[in-house]
């Protein structure tokens, strides 16, 4: 019994091991969403001024009589869609922080500046070591463990065992 005790404490350690790596990714998971989420705003707001002079333009061009109305009409609709593009944005960017602010259990509102999103090479080798190392893979160890142990109690509970076979093959 005191060996069952002793695995369920491991396998409590375990569950807490694997939930603090279930933490640290979810951070960083919001936390580069979120930057993310900052450089598309920036790249759509920069769309979003060069459909506005295009727009300017399709509309001095309209009323000197050089085009027709579809050539303004089309600025001015591409000008609109960016402009939804840009608040679903905000509205994703605006999730992505509640997120980020739930998963560091912090009352204060996450204000992030805006930087460069910089390419993360993926030339990354695995390593069966790191795997070996993994909190969920010690963890399903332990519950094997676990279980064998339960096994070896219920066994010496349960008296003696007894098994009988019976094995025929024939050709």
């Amino acid at each position: 019994k005191r060996l069952l005790a002793e695995e369920n404490i491991n396998a409590s350690k375990q569950r807490q091991a694997i939930s603090k790596q279930e933490l640290t990714f979810n951070i960083r998971q919001s936390y580069y969403q979120l930057q993310f989420l900052q450089a598309v705003k920036t790249v759509i707001i920069r769309e979003d001024s060069l459909l506005r002079q295009f727009v300017k333009v399709a509309d001095l061009k309209f009323r000197s009589g050089e085009s027709n109305l579809l050539e303004k009409t089309t600025a001015e609709t591409k000008q609109q869609q960016i402009r939804q593009n840009l608040q679903m944005t905000l509205n994703q960017i605006a999730v992505e922080k509640s997120k980020l602010q739930y998963w560091v259990n912090s009352p204060a509102e996450i204000d992030m500046e805006d930087s460069e999103l910089t390419v993360i090479p993926l030339d990354i080798l695995i390593d069966t070591s790191l795997l070996i190392q993994s909190p969920l893979v010690q963890y399903a160890r332990q519950q094997v463990v676990q279980t064998e142990a339960q096994r070896k109690v219920v066994k010496a509970e349960s008296g003696a065992d007894f098994n009988i076979g019976y094995f025929v093959q024939s050709f």
